[in-house]
């Protein structure tokens, strides 16, 4: 069958520069249906180098199935069954109605590829034609009909570039909207991976997004999360090479070299100095990377329980901002008075009590109005200097636009508290 991605790919580009197609076989390999998970892709429908079949039989003249040297049999498919074969099927491949059913039933167990099978295999059963005769009909037609009448030839090129573009077009819907898992979103991005890396187009702002998410799901899914903590577990090194190998290998995926891939990351910021939606969504992408990094050395339960005091406390911080900036200049004048006769009064308390044990249970015991203005009066404090130091305060560090993918900083310098 007409499925495999990467050889529809490859035939496209020979028709487009008006090479004749090889007719050399492949080796025999296991249907869409009987491919793992892991192997789907390659392995949808086997296709032979002119046209694909998705068992491969000793080559034999039109559709035969004589040995290599042997007489041909009767034609399993007339040419003009398989014209009207290739004629339905297009069809069907090309109906807005069967690409919306297609993209509806991917998941990470039923791939693209699996799905175009499907088809042709229903349109070959409404013809009265078994899977294996059709298979072996259509691999002779391209090696024997197709190859000698032009316009034969031609109408295996539309079936296939209509294959193809059913596949892309499938594809791109289900990476570009509401995806059905994690996994399918990535596993479609390698089915679509490009046979040559572009080295010298600039990534767009679409582009350089589509990487970010993609890396963003691929962090995210619980094998990655699994693999990155036990090689912390086991080499008690941060994971930041497996992260950034990860990083350009999906640059690969997406059809760029990785090293220029990289450095379009580096300098966008340079080439797209006033998109914020761009700057906003590389910050996402590096605590992504820093959060997977984290999460690794820490493990999950860890994690979270330091993410909760991290919330708990940027809630509190958040809180006293307000506060503050609701004061007119007498109030800071008065919280500052109020809180530093509070502290002398402490202070002289705390010097009374002779064991650290009763210190420590007497500053516990302050009232917690008195402790939150005590701490407020100290996020003045530091404010008023950050302003007469003309510096500024928002709790992050600044790094270049694509780090985590050219140096191995994961998107963060963070170890992991």
């Amino acid at each position: 069958m007409f499925s495999n991605p990467q050889e529809l790919r490859e035939r496209a580009m020979r028709a487009q520069q008006g090479k004749k197609d090889d007719t050399t076989s492949l080796e025999s390999k296991p249907s869409a249906e009987e491919a793992s998970d892991e192997g789907a892709a390659a392995a949808a429908a086997a296709p032979a180098a002119d046209a694909g079949v998705e068992e491969q039989q000793t080559p034999a003249a039109a559709g035969g199935k004589g040995g290599d040297e042997g007489e041909a049999s009767p034609p399993l498919m007339t040419p003009e069954q398989v014209e009207e074969f290739f004629k339905s099927t297009m069809a069907r491949l090309t109906s807005p109605e069967e690409r919306e059913d297609i993209k509806s039933k991917v998941t990470v167990d039923v791939r693209i590829p699996a799905l175009l099978i499907k088809i042709q295999h229903e349109e070959l059963e409404k013809m009265g034609v078994s899977k294996k005769d059709g298979q072996q009909a259509l691999n002779g037609y391209t090696r024997t009909t197709a190859a000698g009448d032009k316009e034969a030839h031609q109408r295996v090129e539309d079936f296939t570039h209509t294959v193809y573009a059913t596949f892309t077009a499938v594809a791109r819907s289900v990476t570009a909207g509401d995806r059905p898992d994690q996994r399918t979103f990535i596993e479609v991005l390698r089915d679509m991976e490009p046979a040559e890396e572009e080295t010298e187009a600039k990534l767009t702002p679409a582009q350089i997004m589509e990487f970010f998410e993609a890396c963003d799901t691929l962090l995210a899914l619980p094998e990655t999360k699994e693999s990155l903590r036990k090689e912390f577990l086991e080499t008690q090194v941060p994971p930041d090479e497996t992260i950034v190998g990860m990083q350009r290998s999906m640059l690969r995926t997406l059809g760029f070299s990785p090293d220029h891939g990289v450095a379009c990351l580096n300098a966008f910021s340079k080439d797209f100095p006033d998109d914020e939606k761009l700057q906003m969504r590389l910050q996402q992408f590096m605590r992504c990377a820093s959060m997977a990094r984290q999460e690794a050395m820490l493990g999950k339960e860890e994690l979270t329980k330091r993410m909760h005091v991290h919330q708990a406390t940027a809630m509190k911080e958040h809180k006293m901002a307000m506060e503050l900036s609701a004061l007119d200049e007498a109030g800071r004048a008065d919280l500052t008075k109020r809180v530093s006769e509070m502290q002398r009064r402490h202070a002289l308390a705390v010097m009374t009590l002779t064991t650290q044990e009763e210190r420590l249970a007497y500053i516990k015991g302050i009232p917690t109005e008195e402790q939150w203005d005590i701490a407020k009066l100290k996020m003045l404090t530091r404010h008023l200097k950050m302003a007469q130091d003309g510096g500024h305060d928002h709790g992050h560090a600044h790094g270049q636009p694509g780090t985590a993918a050219a140096q191995g900083q994961s998107g963060s310098r963070d170890q992991g508290s």
